[in-house]
């Protein structure tokens, strides 16, 4: 029997789980419970959980899961607290997988944990001359990542993350721990693959195929506000008939949206190749804008020093300083305080006077200390060289991704101007809908979206759904936007006391 599972209806005793745990258990008041509370966007911080468990094994995260089970407890798995809707903390258990952190290879397959950050990977594996499928954040972990799709520098090239995976052993509501494959538990491994994070199990490491990318030339460029109509439009063809060694995304900026500040385009990708072929390709993208960028870096650089002055925004820093500040010595790099985001999927491009309407509503409602991105990120290559239903990821058609984003410097702004905020976002979202396919990236969730199953899963939301009852029956594993949209009566009580 688990010792940290009493009988029902009696209240948590935290003393009695935190003794069972290998791991710690993080309560308030404790020392340590400021920074076990964090996520990456600090206006969830004010969540506070009850407890946040540090897991060091699946018999920690049994241990968890039996215990938010036998006292009913709101609970959410945590491994880089990277969600943009908060959606890995709750004012009950926070299960933290951070520590569960484990790099390890033979050369063919890499097992990587849940909480392993994608510095970290990509340090430990480039000795051995080995890198796997990450994103443009160094920070963020393989259990978020990867169970939404994964895209990043590699992804055109070799598909998304989630199409490396091999296997994955997972930790059931039960407490039963499975492995699934292609062979084993087949219908689980294809949900694991494209329908995020949080909805079937607790996912205690994950076998990918890694790859042999030894250089990696990367560009930046950086043009003026004028130009964004002609950078917009030239770059949305580029990127259609670019070869499958080219990854890329441009995106409008300001920094601060105060009126009058100035707003820049900026290009930014990488090349899996000589770095005379990535300076034709910009060459051709230059003439179709037909201005030249303000500024320019194209390096032709190891993969690894790509990577690290792109996890450095831009800068070389050291593995070390490449986290979370204050979540181990030398770490330097902020948190975001307030944040609101809305993404689309795009199969085609945008025509004329939607591109002359995305910059005219950039601009708009101009308000300071206010830092707005429009982001257009390319897909395609091999990632739409798998079938959509191959994998639970079913976006594949999409040719790119638009997000609209608004960050503030406080993590409490007052109402009016959150509101107004939001306003701007998804005004930004209204503006460009229509021409979407109507889908969304699970990795980037949407609290304000109505019809999330049919934009994260599309067609392949039924037989996700078959999946969640088989292996989630009685739906413990629950998230605001998750497979299961019609919970019980009991369940939607709790979730009631969830952040949105």
């Amino acid at each position: 029997m688990n010792p940290a599972a009493p009988r029902p209806g009696t209240a948590p005793d935290w003393a009695h789980f935190a003794a069972a745990l290998k791991g710690d258990a993080v309560l308030s008041g404790d020392p340590g419970y400021a920074l076990a509370v964090q996520l990456q966007i600090a206006e969830y911080d004010a969540v506070a959980p009850a407890c946040v468990a540090y897991c060091v094994d699946e018999d920690d995260v049994r241990t968890g899961l039996a215990f938010a089970a036998a006292h009913n407890l709101p609970l959410r798995l945590r491994s880089g607290g990277h969600s943009f809707a908060g959606w890995c903390t709750t004012p009950g258990l926070v299960l933290d997988l951070s520590r569960m952190a484990h790099v390890t290879t033979d050369g063919r397959t890499v097992h990587v944990g849940p909480g392993a950050q994608a510095v970290d990977v990509l340090a430990t594996l480039w000795p051995r001359g080995l890198v796997v499928a990450g994103g443009m954040c160094p920070t963020v972990a393989a259990g978020g990542f990867l169970t939404g799709g994964g895209n990043g520098p590699l992804s055109r090239k070799y598909g998304l993350a989630c199409d490396s995976l091999v296997s994955a052993r997972v930790v059931l509501a039960d407490g039963r721990t499975v492995r699934c494959s292609a062979e084993e538990h087949p219908d689980l491994f294809w949900a694991l693959r494209g329908g995020g994070g949080g909805n079937f199990g607790a996912i205690v490491d994950y076998e990918v195929i890694p790859r042999r990318v030894p250089r990696m030339v990367l560009f930046n460029l950086v043009w003026s506000g004028e130009s964004a109509v002609h950078v917009l439009s030239a770059w949305q063809e580029w990127v259609r008939t670019a070869p499958d060694e080219l990854s890329t995304s441009v995106s409008l900026v300001l920094d601060d949206a105060a009126p009058g500040a100035p707003v820049t385009v900026v290009l930014i990708g990488t090349y899996l190749g000589p770095v005379a072929e990535a300076r034709a390709q910009l060459d051709g993208l230059i003439s179709q804008v037909g201005t030249k960028p303000m500024n320019e870096v194209l390096l032709d650089e190891s993969y690894y020093d790509s990577m690290m002055w792109l996890y450095g925004g831009g800068q070389t820093r050291t593995v070390e300083e490449c986290h979370r500040v204050g979540s181990r010595p030398g770490a330097v790099l902020p948190r975001q305080q307030f944040q609101r985001e809305r993404n689309r999927l795009f199969d085609s491009p945008l025509d004329s006077e939607h591109i002359t309407a995305l910059v005219e509503q950039f601009g708009a409602e101009r308000e300071a200390r206010q830092t707005r991105f429009v982001n257009l990120t390319a897909l395609g290559g091999a990632i739409n060289r798998v079938a959509s239903d191959a994998t639970a990821y079913p976006h594949r058609n999409a040719l790119f991704l638009i997000g609209h984003a608004l960050l503030l410097p406080e993590a409490a702004p007052d109402a009016d101007r959150a509101t107004r905020a939001q306003r701007w976002v998804d005004h930004g979202f209204a503006l460009l809908d229509s021409s979407s396919s109507g889908h969304s990236y699970v990795n980037f969730p949407d609290p304000h979206l109505t019809e999330w199953t049919r934009a994260y899963w599309g067609a392949n939301h039924p037989r996700l759904l078959r999946v969640k009852q088989h292996y989630d029956s009685s739906g413990f594993f629950q998230i605001p936007q998750g497979i299961d949209n019609q919970p019980s009566a009991s369940l939607r009580a709790r979730q009631m006391k969830e952040p949105r």
